[in-house]
């Protein structure tokens, strides 16, 4: 177990990333704060190692504080798992939000987020993406498809000739049913008229209206039988010069022609030029409606063109490596109409890599000039810090290596700090627990009051701060407490007692422009006992807290499995037999702070750390801070974005307050016991 905890800590601890981010992506918020009540173990029941259960006909116990088993309520419905009810059925499936969001449910009866549906089977059905649902219908490449039982398209016999697939439904059709368009007949004064859409998808005949023929009028073919003044329409007139017949007028392609008058009588029109079908591909005006044919309104695009172009509704924009998806001019079979085929392709964000100066996530930046890249990978410069001037800051590299950051300055000294100053300014009664510092450092976020809740202050300067007030949005009616922002700025965690039935859950609260998000629980990591104070890498793939599901308060982690973070273990290299709570880690993995009252310390809860040369080394004992510890109860460490303040609550006045120490180089505040301090 020692050698997998230490994988785990080389492995997501450098993922953290420094805390200088600005707080304004659209993924990124600002806060506004409740608070929470402090508790106390609550005694096992002898022998059995574990505070909840769950028995026979799925009914829940907790462990009460004589040590026997007590029901907890009436017997779960669908099943019961470590003394909780399930949420849902093990492995059935949910849609969510949008339809493309999904949900499973895990083992242990829990909603679980799963990668979301992609573009190209959007459709969600109980958890499952499909890329069409029943009864529905498209074309591809011209092929109506229908959509077969397992939700994937299956193509369908081609068109008949002379009709085209129509992407909306499917169905073949030379025009919609119902759609009118104007037609030209090209005898007589019959040119102009409407041809329709027959029931089975193709044109109608050119619908004219004739008249007889005006026998006052030389030259009039009302009966539109090509002769004007014919004797069929009942005129019998002798012309006396040549007449004009066949379209009003030359339009387009269409010309009209002459009747010749040959001893009195009118011959056939001749040279007249009448209304062709329109041709989607031609840049002539073939049926006389005086614009060109592939601008008409039934050709939606110029089939002439065979670049694929960009699709309006692409998901992806034409940035640094993404492209748009792109789609192609079809021609419905006889050409009167043109058509868009589907948007296929396209090149979507990947991940940022700080090595790249590609813009592979299409910000329109190059990856190595973006703030999340404050480095050069395996760059080093020098730092002081608490008056040594012989330390270093390297470059570290998220484990995606999507961001770059300076670690803590590290020092030929050990980790020694100052005498602790007391927080002031901040004008809250009672105790206070949970100092949480804003990767800017602008506000200070803590947890007080009964019930507890969550707080913000501004910094003022050094260990003055301003008012606290609630903060906005998070906190409910319930215990929310013991914040942590992580190092992106782009997320809240606290742990709150929001789930009846159950201790302290850890939650997470998303950045907003505004504000932060609604609170969800955090899938996987929490238990029916107490969850709560909560470290998290900046990318989210590594979160340590302490939990007293095994019996004994110990501090336990969580990495990313691929899909979401997998199940929580316990970091037997750091845990004692005694309480060991409130973990925080540096951003370069070297070092852990947390509290606990083994033995050894000062008495009380202690702040101890423990440190490693490399993140593939293993982690030294931990040791005590001599120079911050004192006889009364230390606890909730929490450093400063720079590493160079220590920030922890203390009831050595009385009460639980906030104080602060600042990094040292003073031997003189060494470890209580420095001759154990090895770096």
């Amino acid at each position: 177990m020692a050698n997998l905890i230490r994988w785990l800590f080389a492995s997501f601890a450098i993922a953290a990333i420094a805390g200088c981010t600005a707080i304004n992506d659209a993924d990124d918020f600002v806060i506004d704060p409740p608070a929470m009540e402090r508790d106390e173990l609550t005694p096992d029941c002898r022998g059995s190692g574990v505070a909840s259960q769950c028995v026979e006909g799925n009914v829940r116990q907790l462990c009460s504080g004589t040590g026997a088993w007590e029901n907890a309520g009436p017997a779960c419905t669908l099943g019961c798992a470590e003394g909780a009810c399930y949420d849902c059925t093990p492995g059935t499936g949910l849609c969510a939000g949008s339809g493309r969001n999904r949900l499973r449910c895990s083992e242990a009866g829990r909603w679980v987020n799963v990668e979301p549906c992609a573009v190209d089977a959007p459709h969600c059905v109980e958890g499952e993406c499909f890329a069409c649902s029943a009864l529905e219908r498209t074309c591809r490449d011209g092929i109506p498809q229908g959509c077969g039982p397992d939700g994937r398209w299956r193509p369908e016999p081609a068109c008949p000739e002379g009709q085209g697939c129509v992407p909306e439904t499917g169905e073949c059709r030379a025009c919609a049913l119902g759609e009118l368009r104007a037609c030209r007949n090209a005898l007589g004064n019959c040119a102009a008229g409407v041809s329709t859409c027959e029931p089975d998808g193709s044109w109608s005949a050119c619908n004219v209206t004739p008249q007889e023929d005006r026998c006052d009028l030389p030259g009039d073919d009302g009966d539109c039988d090509g002769t004007p003044n014919s004797p069929v329409g009942g005129c019998d007139i002798a012309c006396s010069a040549d007449v004009r017949c066949g379209p009003a007028a030359d339009v387009g392609i269409c010309r009209t022609g002459i009747s010749r008058c040959v001893d009195g009588v009118l011959g056939q029109c001749e040279g007249a030029i009448g209304p062709q079908p329109r041709d989607c591909t031609s840049r002539e005006d073939n049926d006389c409606n005086a614009v060109p044919d592939y601008l008409d309104e039934t050709c939606a695009c110029d089939p002439s063109d065979a670049a694929p172009k960009p699709c309006p509704s692409s998901p992806y924009d034409d940035a640094g490596i993404c492209e748009s998806q792109v789609r192609t001019c079809r021609l419905a079979p006889g050409g009167t109409t043109s058509y868009w085929s589907e948007c296929s392709g396209g090149v979507g964000p990947q991940a940022r890599d700080c090595r790249s100066h590609d813009d592979n996530d299409c910000d329109g930046i190059p990856d190595d000039e973006s703030p999340s890249c404050e480095c050069a990978p395996g760059t080093s410069r020098p730092c002081s810090a608490g008056g040594c001037d012989d330390g270093v800051q390297r470059c570290v590299t998220s484990e995606g290596g999507e961001a770059t950051y300076w670690s803590e300055c590290e020092l030929s000294t050990r980790w020694l700090f100052t005498a602790p100053e007391l927080l002031s300014g901040l004008e809250l009664s009672g105790d206070l627990w949970g100092p949480a510092v804003l990767p800017d450092g602008s506000r200070l976020l803590l947890s007080a009051s009964d019930p507890e809740h969550i707080y913000i202050a501004d910094h003022l300067d050094g260990a003055s701060y301003g008012p606290a007030a609630l903060l906005a949005g998070v906190n409910g009616s319930t215990t929310e407490g013991t914040p942590f922002v992580t190092a992106s700025g782009r997320a809240l965690y606290f742990d709150s007692r929001r789930r009846a039935g159950n201790g302290r859950d850890i939650w997470r609260a998303a950045a907003t422009a505004t504000g932060w998000g609604s609170a969800e629980l955090v899938p996987s990591v929490n238990s029916s006992a107490h969850d709560q104070n909560a470290w998290v890498s900046p990318d989210e793939r590594l979160i340590v807290f302490n939990s007293d599901r095994g019996g004994d308060m110990d501090l336990w982690a969580a990495v990313w499995s691929g899909s979401g973070l997998g199940a929580p273990l316990p970091l037997d290299e750091l845990n004692s037999g005694a309480a060991d709570e409130g973990p925080t880690l540096t951003r370069d993995g070297l070092a852990v702070f947390f509290a606990s009252n083994r033995s050894g310390g000062s008495g009380g809860l202690d702040i101890w750390v423990a440190t490693r040369r490399s993140v593939e080394d293993p982690f030294s004992s931990p040791i005590s801070l001599g120079g911050v510890n004192s006889d009364a109860d230390e606890l909730d460490p929490a450093l400063g974005p720079d590493g160079r303040e220590l920030f922890f609550s203390s009831s050595r006045g009385g009460s639980y307050q906030l104080y602060r120490a600042l990094r040292s180089c003073d031997p003189t505040a060494a470890f209580s016991n420095a001759d154990e301090a090895a770096q």
